[in-house]
């Protein structure tokens, strides 16, 4: 099943999340064959420009290689480090990031995204 964006149900749940300290999103991407994976590097520095000087940063990038258990196949696994919820609330309602986030949603074809908390 193709994924890009959260349902509106997964949206209020984020928005009702009362969360203290820092919070990592893990993105698992696959790109649109046709140009996907250079629309992303557009968002990708669009979004850093943006969002650097918040507090937020990639912890880490790479390439997917295969899956072990399972058989998802990802173009690209991100995982982003926010100060706090409240800064990707704060993110996705700025009209700053709305006129970047297009780049995002042309560039994939499916994607999952994982909130954790480090322990």
């Amino acid at each position: 099943m193709e994924i890009t964006e959260p349902s509106p149900e997964q949206m209020k749940q984020i928005f009702a999340m009362d969360h203290d300290g820092p919070v990592v999103f893990v993105n698992l991407l696959k790109f649109n064959p046709d140009g996907g994976a250079e629309g992303f590097a557009k968002y990708s520095e669009a979004f850093n420009k943006l969002m650097g000087p918040k507090g937020v940063k990639s912890v880490f990038q790479g390439k997917g290689l295969m899956s072990l258990i399972g058989n998802e196949e990802w173009d690209l696994i991100v995982a982003v480090l926010y100060p706090t919820i409240g800064t990707w609330q704060a993110m996705v309602q700025d009209e700053e990031y709305h006129k970047i986030s297009h780049h995002r949603a042309d560039a994939i074809s499916d994607a999952r995204l994982i909130i954790t908390e480090q322990f």
